[in-house]
């Protein structure tokens, strides 16, 4: 499984849609998933007729301008790593053990 999430990370990640096929396939196999996934084009924001604030920044889209984010380490590492990597990776290098069932690969 980790070669082919990792092949599919390698293959979006330079296009609009970083990292999809795996975020795809994760929100829809979450518990709280519903039966429709949408994704809103730029400038579209699902929320705004209902809220009175103006949402100036998002979270949570498909869109490479919001997943691929800067990520400062000390630690070489080969190509471009995702946020789901952040946690394992930080918890081995403090010396933690990584608590089983956590998603996300350790890249120290």
């Amino acid at each position: 499984e980790d070669a082919s999430v990792e092949e599919a990370f390698e293959r979006t990640f330079r296009g609009t849609y970083p990292d999809a096929p795996l975020q795809i396939a994760e929100l829809a196999g979450s518990e709280r998933a519903g039966d429709l996934i949408l994704s809103a084009r730029p400038g579209w924001d699902f929320r705004d007729r209902y809220e009175p604030i103006r949402h100036i920044s998002t979270h949570g889209a498909l869109r490479r301008e919001q997943m691929v984010v800067p990520f400062i380490v000390d630690v070489a590492t080969e190509r471009p790593r995702r946020s789901i990597d952040i946690f394992p990776s930080a918890a081995r290098y403090l010396g933690k053990a990584v608590p089983a069932g956590t998603s996300g690969v350790a890249f120290v």
